[in-house]
């Protein structure tokens, strides 16, 4: 009788372990399964990796021209205003040109007299009635006459402010009754225009960064 007990106990341990070992192995297998499942293949590709550098600056434009004036006079209109679009040649504003008038006036007036004396001496000189001296008098007072007129012209012609270039005007320009004086140093600007398809950044960039940026990039 003990002897059938102790095969009976011993058969309920196999039974056991048989039990154990059979759940070990399925959730062995189940786990293998799902992580086979889950695997992906993916092709390895060459990539190029981007560097960003942040700093803040001014972006302006690479092609303006400040516009002044080659005399001087007051403002008499401003035909622009800011963000309006120019075209090169256009006229953009009027100085008051009465000054430069009144001595247009007086230098074609003194270029007559001059030319009719050149003629009446050149007669005269050559019926021997005038010096080749007085000639020559004549001639240098007809030819200075005719140089200042052209500077009087240029001078009326500069009361038109024409756009130098193709562009957009930058800020405010001046009012009229603004007086604009001339000069090589310090003449008064009018106004910028500038071509705005074409921009640059001006910007502080730190130490460390400033090698990874370049020329036209």
């Amino acid at each position: 009788m003990r002897k059938k007990k102790t095969f009976t106990i011993a058969g309920i341990l196999i039974a056991i372990l048989v039990v154990i070992f059979g759940g070990y192995m399925y959730f062995s297998s189940s786990n293998a399964e799902k992580n086979a499942t889950s695997t992906e293949m993916a092709q390895v590709q060459r990539m190029k990796i981007k560097s960003t550098v942040s700093a803040t600056g001014t972006i302006r434009p690479v092609d303006s021209v400040e516009v002044s004036s080659k005399i001087t006079a007051r403002i008499k209109s401003v035909l622009v205003k800011e963000n309006d679009h120019v075209t090169a040649g256009q006229t953009v504003a009027i100085l008051d040109g009465k000054d430069y008038e009144a001595s247009n006036d007086q230098a074609e007036y003194k270029l007559i007299n001059a030319k009719s004396k050149y003629n009446r001496v050149s007669y005269l000189n050559s019926i021997g009635a005038k010096s080749q001296e007085e000639m020559e008098d004549a001639q240098l007072t007809y030819d200075t006459a005719a140089s200042n007129l052209e500077k009087t012209q240029s001078d009326l012609s500069e009361t038109v402010i024409v756009a130098p270039m193709d562009g957009i005007v930058v800020g405010e320009p001046k009012s009229a009754g603004t007086m604009a004086v001339q000069g090589n140093s310090n003449p008064t600007v009018i106004m910028t225009i500038a071509n705005m398809s074409t921009k640059q950044i001006l910007a502080k960039v730190d130490e460390t960064d400033i090698g990874s940026v370049k020329v036209g990039q």
